[in-house]
């Protein structure tokens, strides 16, 4: 399996997907690449949607070997949001990968993520 040509597209379907509250295991997957496409991952939004309380966030692009991390425990201020990728830094998934991320107290973060699935079939 490889990825699809950028060159002969065929389909560019936007998606959003997203953890309403993840977990402290920074390993919780978000997206993960499908067979034979690329994701150009546009946006990663982070909320916190405790109270009050800070929470550290933890974003890493996983490649079934190594993370690679977009944001390491991170504090995010209680009520409050942090883009960790915006679309002037956008980057590709290979099949397979996976956006994976996760928080210092569970619960206390939301996590949205934008994204376009491309593929040549």
């Amino acid at each position: 399996m490889a990825a699809p040509n950028l060159a002969g597209l065929t389909s560019i379907i936007g998606k959003t997907a997203g953890s309403g509250s993840l977990t402290t295991d920074a390993t919780t997957t978000i997206v993960t690449c499908p067979v034979d496409k690329v994701l150009k991952v546009n946006t990663i939004i982070a909320a916190n949607i405790d109270g009050a309380d800070s929470a550290d966030l933890t974003v890493g692009v996983y490649n079934g070997a190594d993370n690679y991390y977009l944001a390491y425990q991170i504090p995010i201020q209680g009520q409050s949001s942090m883009v960790v990728l915006s679309k002037e830094n956008s980057i590709y998934l290979e099949e397979g990968n996976e956006i994976r991320a996760g928080a210092s107290a569970t619960g206390d973060i939301s996590l949205l993520v934008s994204y376009d699935e491309i593929g040549d079939d």
